[in-house]
């Protein structure tokens, strides 16, 4: 279940956010969704790994280490996966971030759905960046 004035708490959330570079282990994508999903439904799917890391293998051992070693695989622990095209707001998204990663569990991270785009933080990006909702190719309902 949501929380109440969670989609006021999410546009606050993205707002401070907006230009917050990305870290590891502070604000990843990862995180920034896991700190979205708090805030709307009080659920954090990051708990078991949140802290344990601070650098890319350090988040790829924290994701084996509690699920199977993907970002999907932690979020389908968490929310039940829905199929895209009934992504609403608030919503987490899997995207194709790096097509040409050697792993191919580092191709993808995810993003928060809201305002009809998703909200995403990868490395190299100074804040937080959009893309449509085409991009999404898997998704969890937030509550």
């Amino acid at each position: 279940m949501r929380n109440h004035n969670w989609h006021v708490d999410l546009a606050h959330f993205i707002e401070e956010r907006r230009h917050r570079p990305f870290v590891w282990g502070e604000h990843d994508c990862c995180l920034f969704c896991a700190d979205a999903a708090v805030l709307t439904c009080g659920t954090d799917p990051a708990e078991p790994y949140r802290g344990r890391y601070d650098d890319e293998p350090g988040a790829w051992q924290a994701l084996k280490d509690y699920g199977d070693g993907t970002i999907a695989g932690a979020w389908s622990k968490c929310f039940d996966e829905i199929e895209v095209r009934q992504i609403q707001r608030g919503d987490v998204c899997l995207f194709e971030a790096n097509p040409a990663a050697e792993l191919p569990q580092a191709r993808h991270a995810c993003a928060l759905s809201f305002g009809s785009r998703l909200w995403v933080v990868t490395p190299g990006d100074g804040g937080l960046r959009t893309l449509p909702l085409s991009s999404a190719v898997k998704a969890w309902r937030v509550e």
